[in-house]
Parts: C-alpha cells; structure tokens; sequence
C-alpha cells in the first residue's frame, strides 16, 4: 500500500505527538445559549525528534523515501499547520477553528462515545480516550497505526486537555473551574484514559446523573416484536419455502432489523435491515427445519446517531415438511 504525504501527515500527527515530548492536544469550546459551538483543536509537536523517529519509517512504510523537505511539505500543505520556535526548538504547531451548530456538536462527541450538549450542559462520556483522538486522524483506522508499527504504549504520554466555556457561570462539575473565570472549565486526560465522564453544567440542581438519565430517556427505543407470520404454500417437492413476519410498530422508528437462525442462541443468525416497512419476507428456508426469530427497532437521536431497542424475545416457528 503507498501513502500520499498528506495521509502521511494525518497519521504521523495524531501518532507522533506521545514520543516527541510534546503528547497533548487541546480542545477550546466556547458554547453559545443555542448549544452551538466554537471549537479550536491546537497541538504542537517537536519537528527535530519528529524527523528522526517517523520520517524513516513512514518512508519504508510508503515506498517513498522522504527528505526533511518532504516532511515539512507534507505537515504544511494543509494549511492549518506551521513551524513555530519554542524555547530554541522548531516545532509543528497546528490549530484549526470550527464552528458548529448544537447537532453538529453532540454528532461530533457521540462517535466515539456519548455525548450530549447543550447552551448549559457539557457531557462527554466513553469507553476509551484512544478511540476519540484516532478519529480525529483523518479516517485513519487502529489497523492502519499498527501496520505503521505504532503501538498503543507509544501513546502512554500523551495529554489530551479539553476547556470549556459557557456564557453564564458554572454550577456543577467534575472539572476544574478557572480561578479567572467562572464559566469556564477543564478537564484533563490521558490517551489511556477509560471509562471517562466529563461533566458541567450552568444549571442549578442539575447533576451528572441528572443527565445521564437525561441521555437515557432520549436514547431509549421501545421495544417491536412479531405480531404475526406466514409461511408460504410451495409445491410438495420444493424443498425451500419462505416466511412473511409483520412487526409491531414503534413510535419514532423508521428502521426495523430483523435476525434469524436455526439455532435458538442465535449463533450465525443473519440479518435483515428494513427501511420504512414493518414486513419481511425471509426466502430460501428449508422445509422440516426450524428456525429462530428476533427483531428490533431503531431511531435516530438528537445526536443524529441511530440507536436501537433492546432485541425481541426469539420467535420459534417450525417449517413443515409438506
């Protein structure tokens, strides 16, 4: 596989930052009363140790044997990204300025986790700190960083910070609230970091279980179920026959999935999507069998994210062999 200097770039950035001394990345979100947002990512890295431990292996890695010319090219050529001097030493500094609006914001921070936001609340949750900055990577995927030889203990240094400010003052939180300013807050984290809740809020009496079961509410879907089916009449000697399943309908939902299996613990079940329907038809089923069912629905969230119910109780329906 060859890399272009920009896909380069994209990796080396997101994975270069631990080793080079200089692990952190630094979210600035300034919220509006409307939950939208203005959002600057800045990160720094040391191009001299940069160089030397990247450059030799993204170029065996690419095909493409790269001077520190080309390196310097292929960190600038975004445009987002320029050579600063720190403390005698040249650096790669990089800060890019968004604006989003309140979807946009609660989109952006439910990829990787939970999030939610808005004009007075600030609730980010997730399994991994790892999985966030790697989609901040351009696309780049954990099995591309392995294939670069990266590992994730190369990563055990590296900070990410996030700073967050409302237009009104902060009543909750479990970040640290600046002495200078009362509405705005940081939080600190580690690319190790797991299992982690970020949380403020403007809001009087609001905590972070308020929230969560806040979250909770708009997340949940209830539950479809199969209210009726059909096998279909075949000629004696065919050997396969179909079956028509009618779902319960699901307010909000315009999504249905249903699975199927010869084993009861749905063990190699196959799936079907359906798109604005409630009915299918499951062909090719072999006469004398039996078969499992489960179903369930599905929405999309405040966070435009889809989020589905709970699986139906398994259907049994036995084929006849006639």
């Amino acid at each position: 596989m060859r890399l272009s200097k920009t896909k380069i770039a994209a990796v080396v950035l997101a994975a270069g930052m631990s080793v080079t001394g200089c692990g952190q990345m630094t979210s600035d979100i300034m919220i509006n009363t409307d939950g939208s947002a203005k959002m600057t990512v800045t990160t720094d890295i040391k191009r001299s140790t940069f160089i030397n431990l990247y450059g030799p292996m993204v170029g065996s890695f690419s095909g493409e044997k790269l001077s520190d010319a080309d390196i310097d090219k292929a960190m600038l050529e975004d445009g987002k990204t320029k050579i600063v001097e720190i403390d005698g030493e040249k650096y790669y500094h990089s800060t890019d300025t968004s604006t989003h609006t309140n979807k946009e914001m609660n989109k952006e921070f439910s990829e990787s986790g939970t999030g939610y936001i808005t004009g007075s609340v600030f609730y980010i949750s997730g399994n991994e700190v790892s999985s966030g900055v790697l989609s901040e990577s351009n696309g780049m995927s954990e099995d591309m960083f392995k294939e670069l030889g990266i590992s994730e203990s190369e990563f055990k240094d590296f900070k990410v910070q996030y700073s967050v400010e409302f237009k009104a003052p902060i009543t909750n939180t479990n970040g640290k609230i600046d002495e200078a300013n009362p509405n705005k807050v940081s939080f600190n984290l580690d690319y190790t970091s797991t299992n982690f809740e970020l949380f403020a809020t403007t809001e009087s009496g609001t905590t972070i279980n308020t929230v969560k079961n806040t979250v909770k509410k708009l997340n949940y879907v209830k539950p479809t179920k199969i209210t009726k089916y059909k096998v279909a009449k075949t000629a004696k000697k065919a050997k396969k026959t179909s079956v028509k399943l009618t779902l319960k309908k699901v307010k909000g939902s315009k999504q249905y999935d249903v699975q199927y299996s010869t084993k009861k613990n749905m063990k190699k079940a196959k799936n079907i999507t359906l798109l604005g329907k409630r009915t299918a038809t499951i062909r090719k089923l072999s006469k004398g069998k039996t078969y499992y069912f489960r179903v369930r629905a599905s929405k999309k969230n405040y966070a435009d994210v889809t989020v589905y119910s709970d699986w139906s109780k398994v259907k049994k329906i036995k084929i006849s062999k006639k």
